[in-house]
């Protein structure tokens, strides 16, 4: 496969040459064409070039050439020639594929999700556009449902915010810390999380001292951009989040945890695993182990307690007795009202 940076521009005057029903182009013809072009930006190609992004366009384009002959002006002899087969074809101009139609129409899909969302009503036309343009006739009924929750407070400044952070602008914010006491704060925005139904700015706070905060969107009553310096990050995100469940993050390392699961839940616990790092072994008494290596912080201790009596702590011990201490007043809250029932 030619990959340099010239190829498309080749790919372009090759796919004219072949539409051109008017002439006969023979590889010196086409050679001349190329390299007229080509010259301007300083490079040529040879014969052995040319053939091989002939090969490719019929392989990768899957385009039909038609080879024929004519007589060389000074030589007499026959040289072959090359056109497409029918006329008005081109590697440009192809209709779409039944694949490519059901992979637009759950493009659509998706978008449909999310056409909604403030400024972003350019998404309906388009939607209307691409529907039109292959004929895709859509079917407008949900046949898919996504998580999401339509009443979570402050939704609607996603779009101002991802703007914000791809366009590198600077915002205050006034943060309503805990719900009692709104504070604005100076903030670089990078980055937007969603985790368990609601959403994060995660970003540079010049009021903070840690280098990265996080501020759940509904805690965020507005926000205006300000003609401040924007401080970039070479943070990789994606990364970044790797260690952890959810978006707590602790200033402490990863370390080895390991989950004692009943064969009731492990089926499950395989096809959603609790982290990517999960991995399983088999101890001495033939029971499975989960293995994780993550960091612990609150959200990983909620999601280990969502399974209850089937997935038990082994290590570490420290996690093992904070999820015990937290059973335990569960235990003590509900033995209250029990209790306070049978009196009654």
């Amino acid at each position: 496969m030619a990959t340099n940076k010239n190829a498309q521009l080749r790919y372009k005057i090759l796919d004219e040459c072949f539409s051109n029903f008017s002439v006969k182009y023979s590889y010196d013809d086409l050679l001349d064409r190329l390299n007229n072009v080509l010259c301007e930006y300083g490079h040529q190609v040879k014969l052995r070039q040319l053939q091989d992004d002939i090969k490719y366009m019929k392989s990768y384009y899957d385009i039909e050439l038609v080879e024929d002959k004519k007589q060389d002006h000074y030589t007499k002899r026959n040289k072959k020639t090359f056109r497409y087969a029918k006329k008005g074809v081109s590697i440009y101009v192809k209709p779409i594929t039944d694949l490519e139609k059901d992979q637009l129409k759950e493009c659509l899909h998706t978008l449909n999700r999310i056409k909604g969302l403030p400024q972003l009503e350019w998404v309906q036309d388009m939607i209307i556009k691409i529907d039109s343009t292959f004929n895709l006739n859509d079917n407008s009924n949900n046949i898919i449902g996504f998580e999401q929750n339509i009443d979570l407070h402050n939704i609607n400044l996603i779009t101002d915010l991802y703007y914000k952070i791809v366009n590198n602008r600077p915002i205050t914010i006034k943060y309503n810390i805990s719900f009692k006491k709104i504070e604005q704060l100076t903030c670089h925005p990078y980055f937007l999380k969603q985790y368990n139904n609601r959403w994060f700015l995660i970003g540079k706070c010049e009021d903070h001292d840690r280098e990265i905060s996080i501020f759940p969107l509904d805690r965020i009553t507005e926000f205006d951009e300000i003609d401040v310096n924007f401080i970039q990050t070479d943070i990789d995100f994606e990364e970044y989040f790797y260690e952890i469940v959810g978006v707590s993050l602790v200033d402490t390392k990863s370390e080895i945890i390991k989950l004692k699961v009943h064969e009731s839940q492990l089926n499950y616990i395989k096809t959603k695993p609790i982290h990517p790092s999960q991995k399983y072994y088999i101890d001495n008494d033939g029971k499975t182990i989960v293995k994780l290596k993550i960091k612990i912080n609150y959200e990983l201790e909620n999601h280990i307690l969502q399974y209850g009596e089937t997935v038990q702590v082994i290590e570490p011990i420290h996690l093992r007795d904070r999820l015990y201490e937290r059973v335990s007043l569960l235990k003590k809250s509900y033995e209250s009202i029990v209790n306070a029932n049978k009196i009654e």
